[in-house]
């Protein structure tokens, strides 16, 4: 398993202004939520939810991020 500072270096934020770090931090969070509503609708295209008794993918996104 690698260690978060070997796959994310931050030292780079830091010679940014502060609201330079946060137009940073929030297209990357853009860019996550975008990746994520990816990879949801290709789950949704299959059953895979119905495997761990859910009734449909929302339910089983809902369910599982509860974890």
């Amino acid at each position: 398993m690698l260690a978060t500072q070997d796959v994310c270096d931050i030292e780079p934020l830091a010679e940014l202004t502060r609201r330079e770090r946060l137009i940073a931090r929030a297209r990357g969070m853009a860019m996550d939520h975008l990746l994520f509503a990816k990879e949801a609708a290709e789950f949704a295209a299959t059953n895979e939810y119905e495997e761990d008794g859910s009734v449909t993918p929302i339910d089983w996104i809902r369910v599982a991020r509860s974890f």
